[in-house]
Parts: C-alpha cells; structure tokens; sequence
C-alpha cells in the first residue's frame, strides 16, 4: 500500500504532521509512505528511515497511491493533489482556480489552522482527523543524525575562576 503526504507547510507544523508516520504504520503496517515537503522543511523528516520523502512539487507519474492526503490550502499545492493518480484523496484539492476541501474535517482543519476557531482538540487529533485516522496517543517521529552513545562514566565541572581550574587540573 502506498500513502502520500502533502505538507508545503511551515517545518513546526510538518514536525507535527510526522505524527501520521506512526498512525499509518500502525493501521497498514506493511505500506510505504510518500511524504511530499517544501525545500525549507526538508531537515525535519531528512533522517526519517520510515518514509520515502520528495522535496517539492515533483512527481513519479506511474507511481499511484492507495491513500493521498494534502495538508497544504495552496493553489499550488491543491493542484499538485489533483494530478497525484490515487484511489483516495483527503485534505485539499484545486476546483475552478478556488482551493476546496474533500471532506468535512479538512474544512475542520482549515478553520482551525487557518481563521482561527476554537477547539478543544490537540494539533495531532485535528491532523489524525483529516487524514481518516484516529489519534491513539503517538507522538513526534523524529529521526536526527548523528547519533552518539555518550560515555555516562565521565563527570564535567565547568570552573570559571582560572587560579583554580588550574589547581584541580
């Protein structure tokens, strides 16, 4: 199965949406996961071994997806959802010029994120909610580089007069 995540985004907002990595694995454990971010975004999921990631607005035409979410209320990116070939479409998507949203919790998410509207709901329940999921409690899947063990057996002591460093050198 594979599933395609569109966040042009600001990079908090596509730290948030990392999330949905954990969602998707755990409803399709067996699925690959497109994830479809702006050039400035790219070091947030730039380590994540999980995902398949695409900077940009570019894409593999013979390549379909099983689920296809858009994240982004951008003409640009409303039309880019439109020529991704997928069997279903959530979020956002172009018609007439006018960004429109595919169903009822993306226009949730919209007037959320966007005009400002009140909620009770986390930013990971409102994500969880456009892309047909159900937010069990993940969190952030960050993945960073490089990873260093640190030796646990040594002690620092930070001594800002030099008279004595020297002395307990």
């Amino acid at each position: 199965m594979n599933i395609a995540i569109l966040n042009f985004e600001e990079p908090w907002l596509v730290l948030a949406s990392t999330s949905l990595i954990r969602g998707f694995l755990r409803k399709f454990p067996d699925s690959s996961i497109y994830f479809f971010v702006s050039h400035e975004s790219l070091p947030v999921v730039q380590y994540n071994s999980k995902i398949q990631i695409i900077s940009g607005y570019t894409c593999n035409k013979s390549l379909s997806y099983d689920i296809a979410v858009n994240l982004t209320p951008t003409v640009a990116a409303s039309n880019f959802m439109a020529e991704l070939n997928a069997k279903i479409k959530l979020g956002f998507v172009e018609n007439n010029g006018v960004v429109s949203s595919l169903n009822k919790d993306a226009e949730d998410y919209y007037s959320i994120m966007y005009n400002g509207n009140y909620t009770e709901k986390n930013i990971f329940q409102v994500l969880y909610k456009v892309s047909g999921l159900v937010w069990k409690g993940e969190g952030y899947d960050l993945s960073y580089y490089p990873r260093n063990k640190t030796n646990k057996k040594k002690t620092g002591i930070a001594i800002s007069h030099e008279n004595l460093r020297f002395f307990v050198k």
